[in-house]
């Protein structure tokens, strides 16, 4: 019994409003798309990154190539985004954030050099991991509807065949 009240007041923190990590990334993201000239000083750049400009191994996450691009990395990290910080809080969701965004820009890095940019790998992360957990642990209140799983796996599919560029430069 005490399980189950535990489990519906975690559920009943599902109010529709965004955390306060989701929304300082949207912040920073939707400015630095405002002020382009900020670009130059969130490239992820190696030799930048070993004089201890450590920022860099983040920072291209936020930089973003056409309002599309922009639009549908917001709109999906208000939505799963949200979900975690509610669900985890706003510490789990930040540092979270970061691990995928330094794994995933340095794999870019590696197939594609530094013009990069965007906010899909850290999306796709917290895609996956909401889609785990449901699967896995459904008790926990973290859940994708199939239809969402099909239409992300879709657009996985279309960013890396090359049918569909509206990102990462």
């Amino acid at each position: 019994r005490k399980k189950e009240q535990q489990l519906a007041r975690r559920w009943n923190r599902s109010t529709g409003r965004v955390g306060p990590t989701t929304l300082t990334l949207i912040v920073i993201s939707v400015v630095a798309y405002l002020l382009p000239d900020l670009k130059p000083f969130l490239l992820l750049y190696l030799p930048n990154v070993l004089q201890g400009e450590i920022w860099r191994l983040v920072t291209p996450i936020f930089i973003h190539f056409g309002s599309l691009h922009i639009l549908f990395n917001m709109l999906w990290l208000f939505d799963l985004g949200g979900m975690i910080e509610r669900r985890r809080g706003s510490l789990f969701l930040l540092l979270f954030v970061v691990i995928v965004a330094v794994s995933s820009n340095l794999c870019q890095y590696r197939f594609s050099g530094p013009s990069f940019g965007g906010m899909s790998g850290v999306v796709y992360g917290l895609f996956g991991y909401i889609w785990m957990k449901g699967k896995f642990d459904p008790g926990d209140g973290l859940a994708l509807h199939p239809n969402t799983i099909v239409l992300m796996l879709v657009f996985f599919g279309l960013g890396f065949s090359g049918l569909m560029p509206i990102a990462n430069g």
